[in-house]
């Protein structure tokens, strides 16, 4: 059973290799990874302050794949393709289902895909992509606030003082020559109210390069800096990309619009004269590091960027995990959690057992 895997504090004892930070024709901070220059690193090595949570599997928490988690002081709630929402302690015991992943009826939800842990009102908020809506439960799992029919289908959700941030994405056929797929960022209070919204990227898209793709945009915090920022992927090839937003940019968000703050360019060429080689999947600001991961060659990379030396690194495939052959790349909740999902293999004549939490 395979897992994205999600996440990682970074340690101040790594070493960095300096990079040069240089201008864009916007006056943008521009990054330059250098691919060449590669080395190995354990998760000990480089977070030596975290804590493995094995999840128990039980007839009703057994995971067929993690979409996302929310964490509180207590409490883990995993949101799973197949059971919807589940509530574990923090030693990994199973304790109930959050709602109900079901078609219909009271207190469920279809197609759970991003979830936040509210801290002031001890409530899960689980956005539906399916419903449009998004949904607040309390600690019992009783259902206590449903936002209004979004125009667009929800994606992800964060907290913020106000209330919650959100995205949701939204495409349509025109003809069978042309798509537009467009994502729109809401701001609202803690009932769901709209405080405000606005475009955050809008794409059109030639139909002979296929249907649109979503684009996995996320909100996250960062405590460095006191900042929100949005990053949008752009997973589409750039013959296909028509749209206002710099590539491999990261944005700093403010209550209506997006400011560009930082953009990441490759020491190598990005195309082999064929096709693309680079694929810039996530970046996340987190503290004082940049944290990147990307793909040459279908092969997963790590790059973390030191924002106050101004030095960074390569890591080769990702993070080891003593006792494992896999690597795994970080990523972070929007905020500021961190976290890895690691499945270890099953004991001689058992199971494949629930993946285990690392939280930093």
């Amino acid at each position: 059973m395979k897992y994205n895997v999600i996440l990682l504090l970074v340690s101040s004892v790594f070493l960095f290799q300096c990079q040069q930070e240089t201008k864009t024709e916007q006056d943008i901070p521009v990054i330059v990874i250098d691919h060449d220059d590669k080395e190995e690193l354990s998760l000990e090595d480089f977070a030596g302050d975290y804590r493995e949570i094995p999840l128990e599997m039980t007839e009703r928490s057994i995971i067929q794949y993690i979409n996302d988690i929310a964490v509180s002081d207590e409490h883990l709630y995993i949101v799973d393709v197949k059971n919807g929402v589940l509530q574990f302690n923090k030693e990994g015991e199973f304790i109930k289902v959050i709602g109900k992943k079901a078609e219909e009826g009271p207190e469920t939800y279809v197609q759970p895909t991003s979830i936040a842990f509210d801290e002031e009102e001890k409530a899960v908020i689980i956005v539906d992509t399916y419903r449009f809506k998004l949904y607040k439960f309390n600690l019992d799992g009783r259902l206590i606030g449903e936002s209004e029919k979004l125009p667009a289908a929800p994606i992800f959700v964060k907290t913020s003082k106000e209330g919650y941030w959100m995205i949701s994405e939204q495409y349509t056929g025109i003809g069978n020559k042309k798509y537009e797929l467009g994502a729109e960022v809401y701001r609202t209070d803690s009932d769901f109210k709209l405080i405000d919204n606005f475009s955050a990227d809008h794409l059109e898209l030639e139909g002979k390069w296929g249907a649109p793709r979503s684009q996995p945009s996320l909100l996250f915090y960062s405590a460095y800096d006191s900042l929100n920022y949005f990053y949008n992927p752009i997973l589409l090839p750039s013959r296909a990309y028509v749209g206002k937003f710099d590539r491999d940019t990261l944005y700093q968000v403010q209550e209506e619009r997006l400011l560009p703050k930082v953009r990441f360019e490759f020491s190598r060429e990005i195309w082999d004269g064929e096709k693309k080689i680079f694929h810039l999947r996530n970046v996340m600001a987190y503290k004082q590091y940049y944290l990147v991961s990307y793909e040459y060659r279908s092969t997963p990379y790590l790059y973390i960027y030191n924002r106050s030396t101004k030095e960074g690194k390569v890591i080769q495939e990702g993070l080891s995990v003593s006792g494992l052959d896999e690597k795994y790349l970080p990523f972070s909740k929007s905020n500021g959690q961190m976290y890895l999902i690691v499945q270890r293999p099953p004991k001689p004549g058992e199971a494949e057992p629930n993946p285990s939490i690392f939280l930093f």
